[in-house]
């Protein structure tokens, strides 16, 4: 089990100044992925609604990122990426950035696919709440299975709470 630095971890929502550290970290951890985020997403972040970034940050560098996204005619929000830097895993700060999707999710299901050899990842969502509901066959580029996790998370009113995108100041 790692070091936990959750009181060292400040989640926020991207900025439009973040794009280069992410864009970095997803090229890192899930190159060619048919949900990449592109540019033109972080320059609509404050106005598009219908795809919400979170960015971990440790010690002023962006070591995380989750994306948020709302398709129309679904009753789901879907995590469609959660990333780590390979120097900070193992310190819950994936676990925060689910946490906080969860609080600030706009529709009351969130969904998301997990690779069945992930077993890091089946494992942590498996505690927050999440249950496999399906298995998409052939679902990734590689031709590997996805599995399709959701969480009833509750409707937005009763469970939202903004203090939850504080973390400490930076030094």
């Amino acid at each position: 089990m790692g070091k936990h630095l959750d009181h060292d971890v400040r989640i926020r929502c991207a900025e439009t100044l973040d794009a280069q550290a992410v864009f970095a970290l997803q090229n890192e951890l899930f190159p060619g992925d048919v949900n990449q985020l592109y540019p033109e997403d972080f320059s609509a972040l404050s106005k598009n609604k219908q795809v919400i970034v979170l960015v971990a940050e440790l010690a002023g560098d962006v070591v995380g990122f989750l994306v948020l996204r709302n398709r129309p005619a679904r009753p789901w929000t879907g995590i469609d990426f959660v990333g780590v830097a390979p120097h900070a895993t193992g310190r819950g700060i994936g676990r925060r950035m689910v946490e906080v999707a969860i609080a600030i999710s706009p529709r009351p299901i969130l969904r998301l696919f997990v690779r069945p050899s992930n077993t890091a990842a089946r494992a942590l969502y498996a505690r927050l709440g999440f249950r496999h509901s399906a298995t998409r066959k052939a679902s990734y580029a590689d031709g590997d299975d996805a599995l399709v996790q959701m969480k009833w998370v509750g409707l937005r009113p009763f469970r939202f709470n903004p203090a939850i995108l504080q973390g400490p100041e930076p030094k």
